[in-house]
């Protein structure tokens, strides 16, 4: 049962920390060029979600979960995305 146990620990460790990794690296705010009027911006990531896409489908999907130019602004395209390392 021990031996059950310490397999399972194992596993989610090694299956857990790209996936911790991945949110750790997608949180926080950033600084981009905005492509609609080339001014600086502040966009925060969606790290959860990047973090579940990851898990899923094998690659972070990025979406701007906050961005300083928003609400009034808040359909943009988020081209600004190219500006942040994937």
């Amino acid at each position: 049962m021990t031996a059950l146990w310490t397999v399972l620990a194992v596993s989610l460790i090694a299956l857990g920390y790209p996936l911790v990794r991945t949110y750790r690296r997608r949180r926080g705010p950033r600084i981009v060029r905005c492509p609609e009027n080339g001014r600086t911006a502040s966009i925060e990531l969606d790290a959860p979600h990047a973090t579940i896409t990851q898990a899923t489908m094998g690659s972070p999907i990025l979406r701007v979960k906050r961005c300083s130019r928003w609400p009034r602004h808040q359909d943009c395209d988020q081209e600004c995305l190219s500006q942040v390392e994937a």
